[in-house]
């Protein structure tokens, strides 16, 4: 093959564009998302979400790695407590592994950092996970 054979291919390559895989694409579950909307509504007519806060939800199943519930999904918004995940995971992880114990007062940090977004919470079981790097690694 000459140099001109090659470079055709290679451009043509480059066009394309990466299809996602076909089990992405199953259809969502809309009454999932008619109850997420429903209740994100209800938090903002009680005023516990004020309106001027935006919000954004993807739910995917990772077992059957398909997308189950979309609102929003396309907005950008900043991450804010989503780390909290990743420190309960890691956390999780840990305990898994031996290398930490679920103590009571560490389920009581768990539950406070989670249901009630607390940030003191969450900076305890994050120095106890040995900080940010040591989760990011996990």
């Amino acid at each position: 093959m000459g140099k001109g054979s090659c470079g055709a291919r290679t451009k043509q390559a480059q066009k394309q564009t990466p299809r996602k895989p076909p089990s992405y694409e199953h259809a969502i579950d809309s009454s999932l998302e008619s109850n997420i909307d429903a209740y994100i509504k209800s938090l903002r007519q009680s005023g516990y979400l004020s309106s001027a806060h935006r919000t954004s939800f993807v739910v995917y199943d990772i077992l059957h790695n398909r997308k189950v519930a979309s609102i929003n999904e396309d907005e950008k918004l900043m991450a804010a407590s989503t780390v909290k995940i990743f420190v309960m995971l890691a956390y999780f992880d840990q305990v898994k592994e031996g290398r930490m114990k679920h103590t009571d007062v560490n389920r009581a940090l768990l539950r406070r950092m989670i249901q009630s977004s607390d940030n003191a919470a969450t900076n305890i079981l994050m120095n106890k996970l040995r900080g940010p790097r040591r989760i990011e690694r996990l």
